[in-house]
């Protein structure tokens, strides 16, 4: 099993996690820690990617209105290195937090 014309088949290799994607995946079961995790990551002075930008932003919803400024601010944390990309991203995710169709807990009123 696993091998076509004597060859056998590879698994794509995974990579590790890094620690920021650590560090955001508590922001799942815990999303009222984001301020924390946020000071961690920038303590550390982790790298950003999109993906983790997206699920701190997602998290800062469970703040309520405050979450909003909190969103804001870590768009525009200049003590971090964020990949390419990762900021224009987030902004594209905020917008959708402001607007999108979500469920009430995890959306903002824009007005």
């Amino acid at each position: 099993e696993g091998e076509e014309g004597g060859r056998r088949k590879r698994r794509p290799d995974r990579r590790e996690k890094t620690l920021g994607e650590l560090l955001v995946e508590r922001l799942g079961e815990e999303p009222e820690t984001v301020a924390e995790v946020w000071d961690e990551i920038r303590e550390q002075n982790l790298e950003v990617t999109a993906a983790m930008l997206t699920q701190l932003l997602h998290a800062c919803t469970s703040l309520g209105s405050d979450g909003f400024h909190t969103a804001v601010d870590i768009i525009e944390a200049e003590e971090c290195t964020f990949q390419l990309g990762a900021r224009q991203s987030g902004l594209c995710s905020l917008l959708q937090l402001c607007t999108g169709p979500m469920g009430e807990d995890e959306a903002w009123d824009a007005d």
